[in-house]
C-alpha cells in the first residue's frame, strides 16, 4: 500500500531535519543528530541535536452545510533542540 499524505509530509520533515549540515551550508552538523519520537535523555556525544515528533491529528469538520462536507487535517509539528556546554541558543539556531 502507498504512504499516506501524512506519512510524506513526517517523512519530508525528518528529511530537511538530516539534510541541517555543514557541507549544505548551515553552521552546524545537527542533521547528523535527529531523533523522531525519542523519549529516553540524550547522551553529551548526540548533541548537538534535533528530538521532533507529530502530534495531535484532530480533523476538523467544514461541512458547508447540505449533506456534502469535507475535513481539514492539520499537522502539528514539535521540535525540541538539545545543546551541551555554553552554545548560546543564537547560536543553535543558525
Amino acid at each position: 500500500m502507498a504512504d499516506s499524505i501524512r506519512q510524506k509530509l513526517v517523512t519530508a520533515v525528518d528529511t530537511r531535519l538530516k539534510g541541517i549540515l555543514i557541507a549544505n551550508g548551515y553552521e552546524t552538523n545537527v542533521g547528523q543528530h535527529v531523533f523522531e519520537w525519542r523519549d529516553p535523555a540524550l547522551e553529551e556525544a548526540d548533541a548537538p541535536a534535533v528530538v521532533w515528533k507529530d502530534i495531535d491529528e484532530s480533523p476538523t469538520n467544514l461541512t458547508t452545510g447540505g449533506t456534502i462536507g469535507y475535513h481539514r487535517h492539520d499537522l502539528k509539528v514539535e521540535f525540541a533542540i538539545v545543546a551541551v556546554g555554553s552554545t548560546a541558543l543564537a547560536a543553535v539556531r543558525k
